[in-house]
């Protein structure tokens, strides 16, 4: 959305200056208008004011979401309904990614007192922040879990063999 269009710019979002080579734009979802995502996302940029524009570091996450994670993650989706133990690695890989990825969102504002954040609201700092992203925390906890219970089995099953092999 170009800048000349809003009627207070300095309302915006920050969007880093050269923004993929414009200067007079805004980016993110304040310049999505009235589409349903778009207001979705502004409202949880109410609480975490980052998720409104174009923030650098949240962009370069989400572009590993997107082209890494979630493709690798079609894949484990993929072999856990053709039940291919291997995809146990890769359920791993995905979990430290998701649980890296939320700390090198959060850990930034830590360190600056929450600028960015909106802790003023129950709603905004328990649900919005807390509940939901806590969900990125425990769901790729129990993926390792699970996965790294079954590769121990894997391995277990492995120290039988080797061992029957040995008094053989």
């Amino acid at each position: 959305m170009p800048l000349g269009s809003v009627s207070n710019p300095s309302a915006l979002a920050p969007t880093a200056y050269n923004f993929l080579g414009h200067t007079n734009r805004a980016y993110g979802p304040q310049a999505g208008g009235d589409a349903p995502m778009a207001q979705l996302w502004m409202i949880y940029a109410k609480a975490d004011r980052r998720w409104g524009g174009a923030d650098l570091a949240v962009i370069s996450l989400e572009l590993l979401t997107v082209f890494i994670a979630g493709p690798l993650a079609a894949y484990v989706s993929y072999g856990i309904a053709k039940k291919k133990e291997s995809v146990n690695v890769l359920m791993v890989v995905i979990a430290t990614m998701e649980m890296y990825g939320g700390w090198i969102t959060f850990c930034p504002e830590w360190l600056v007192m929450n600028y960015n954040l909106d802790l003023s609201t129950f709603m905004y700092k328990w649900v919005y922040l807390v509940f939901f992203n806590v969900l990125w925390v425990f769901i790729p906890l129990y993926a390792c879990y699970v996965a790294v219970s079954d590769m121990n089995d894997a391995y277990a099953v492995r120290a039988k063999v080797n061992a029957a092999k040995k008094l053989k």
